[in-house]
């Protein structure tokens, strides 16, 4: 609760679903003190990796869930049931956080990952774009699709987490 933020948990999310928009918000960044690691470098890479993989790492449990439930009674898959609805859901939520985090823009885990494998010249340009991370992704969900009649983030889920997310809970099981 302590890193909920009204604004980026709550408001934000909230108005962009009255909107009819792409609904994301944010909440109070994780702080830690890079210092405090062995290997500041190679460990803040390991940190930026966590978020994304506890995502990863908790689709792949919802689908084992979903599969065990089906095991146990293929007919659900087919007359509905809340629960697989939910797993589901639990699913796709965790691998778009997981994918989304993995874009390289701040505050985004992927923004440290993707400035670990720079050097010199190019990760002080990047430091510099960093910045405008922000007007950045928001042209990206909005003014983007809005312009261009295409969505770069939908294409970035269809080429990531929707697949995943079909092999997961349905690859052999609609065969």
């Amino acid at each position: 609760l302590k890193h909920l933020d009204l604004f980026g948990s709550i408001i934000l999310p909230f108005c962009l679903a009255l909107m009819h928009a792409p609904v994301f918000g944010f909440a109070k960044p994780v702080p830690f003190d890079p210092r405090r690691l062995k290997n500041p470098r190679r460990d803040s890479l390991m940190v930026a990796f966590a978020g994304p993989l506890s995502n990863f790492f908790q689709a792949v449990i919802g689908s084992m869930l979903f599969r065990i439930i089906i095991s146990c009674n293929p007919a659900l898959l087919y007359q509905g049931s809340i629960v697989l609805e939910l797993l589901i859901l639990y699913v796709m939520v965790n691998l778009i956080l997981c994918f989304f985090n993995l874009i390289p823009l701040p505050p985004l885990d992927g923004s440290h990952i993707f400035a670990y494998f720079l050097h010199g010249k190019a990760l002080y340009k990047y430091y510099q774009l960093q910045r405008y991370s922000m007007p950045i992704l928001f042209a990206l969900l909005f003014l983007v699709p809005w312009l261009l009649k295409f969505d770069p983030l939908n294409w970035y889920f269809n080429v990531t987490a929707y697949p995943i997310a079909n092999a997961f809970l349905f690859n052999g099981i609609l065969s």
